[in-house]
């Protein structure tokens, strides 16, 4: 079954140590679809983002993301996270950036940084954000987007908590990144009522 198949990857991948090496991920989320997670059960907002915790552990979570065309999941980081993600329908905006600095949490602090990529991107695109490599990316979603995310280790309130920004660029400083809390941004949460074959003795 493609999702314990994916689920066996994630466990091997993200046992108890961070790595950066997530081929076997990349690998078995490409053969998911919304069916394997009975997407249509759950009753998504068609206003704004719906986030659906599908797995969670210390070690790594799965979520999906629902992004109603015309929303966006707005520029976030991942803090000393390893991130794999796929649209499972949907075609999306999407743009990333590294920072060239150290991070300062002030909202008053420019950051200077790089884009590293700005695409469409399908369910065809297997993404991956290492600690360091493109982790602080966004979603500007073209047509409804469903967004399936592995995040290893998983955001938590003391180093790892989502940090949001704004893009800048200027004559005499280039591209900036600053700190900021995005304006009438609403992501809703639903629980997660499909599949869980994890749930079963391996």
């Amino acid at each position: 079954m493609a999702l314990q198949r994916f689920f066996s990857s994630c466990k091997h991948t993200f046992k108890g140590t961070t790595t950066t090496h997530v081929e076997e991920v990349k690998n078995t989320i490409a053969n998911l679809t919304l069916e394997h997670f009975d997407f249509s059960k759950h009753g998504v907002s068609r206003v704004h983002p719906t986030c659906i915790n599908v797995y969670q552990s210390p070690e790594f979570d799965i979520a999906l993301f629902s992004i109603p065309e015309g929303t966006e999941l707005p520029l976030h980081s991942h803090p000393h996270m390893t991130v794999v993600g796929r649209l499972l329908t949907g075609k999306a905006d999407f743009v990333s950036y590294d920072l060239l600095e150290p991070l300062s949490r002030s909202f008053f602090k420019l950051h200077s940084a790089k884009k590293c990529q700005s695409r469409i991107i399908t369910p065809e695109n297997v993404l991956e954000a290492q600690p360091n490599q493109e982790n602080i990316h966004s979603f500007k979603a073209l047509t409804h987007c469903v967004l399936l995310d592995v995040l290893a280790p998983p955001y938590n309130f003391r180093d790892r908590d989502c940090i949001y920004f704004r893009a800048k660029t200027t004559e005499t400083e280039g591209l900036q990144l600053a700190v900021t809390s995005p304006t009438g941004y609403v992501c809703n949460g639903l629980p997660y009522l499909g599949s869980k074959p994890w749930m079963q003795r391996e």
